[in-house]
């Protein structure tokens, strides 16, 4: 089987990069293989599976050359808590296309001062994370794609995983450290790294660590076959 997803990135708005663009797919195709056979009689030819195959073109023309501050999408969605009752259809894919940072930067924060006043609130001591979803839903941004974000505190190490999915990293402010199995790697601001499936991971933080957090985990969750120790 081969499987080609072909990916369009959402834009944000002129000079403002404070947001995460979410990437949205356009185009799936995918053929299944045909028998290899000398010629014979076609009527005693069985396929061996379906074939599917999918294309649309866009707009040759751009309908709105304006650059607002905010897009339409962000304007009637980007309310946290509050969602328009002129669109309560779920959707499988975000309507927005960016998550502010100053709503990001506010959530682990709040997780970290409500751990210093004793609630049991982060995903460990000095860890807090967040998950973005898409609002018509309350579920993952994509039914493809897991998209997160985690904080740890100057000093704290976070708890060791195992999961069957893959993920991708990228530091968004600070340095630290990545154990990948028996491998300990030093990472700081801009630098990316995987952590393949069934490979333990933990973050270690060497000042106030920030990274970005994507992976397979709705593919793997749907297909039951998602495991995390």
């Amino acid at each position: 089987l081969r499987e080609r997803v072909c990916a369009r990135r959402a834009r944000r708005p002129r000079g403002h990069g404070d947001g995460v663009a979410i990437p949205t797919p356009t185009i799936i195709t995918r053929r299944a293989p045909t028998a290899r056979r000398a010629p014979t009689d076609a009527s005693r030819v069985r396929p061996t599976g379906p074939e599917v195959g999918f294309f649309e073109f866009g707009p040759e023309v751009v309908s709105d050359l304006s650059t607002p501050d905010l897009s339409r999408a962000e304007r009637l969605w980007g309310h946290p808590s509050i969602r328009p009752l002129s669109r309560l259809e779920e959707e499988p894919s975000s309507p927005l296309p960016a998550y502010r940072w100053v709503h990001t930067d506010a959530a682990l924060r709040e997780q970290l001062a409500l751990e210093d006043e004793g609630h049991n609130v982060t995903l460990s001591k000095g860890h807090a994370a967040i998950r973005f979803i898409n609002p018509t839903t309350g579920k993952d941004v994509l039914p493809t794609m897991r998209c997160q974000f985690h904080r740890l505190r100057q000093g704290a190490v976070s708890v060791a995983n195992r999961d069957v999915g893959s993920s991708v990293f990228q530091v968004f402010e600070g340095s630290g450290h990545v154990t990948l199995g028996n491998a300990r790697y030093s990472i700081k601001k801009g630098d990316i790294f995987v952590v393949p499936s069934w490979i333990e991971w933990s973050l270690e933080a060497t000042t106030e660590f920030d990274l970005f957090h994507f992976s397979d985990a709705p593919i793997m969750e749907k297909l039951n076959f998602a495991r995390s120790v």
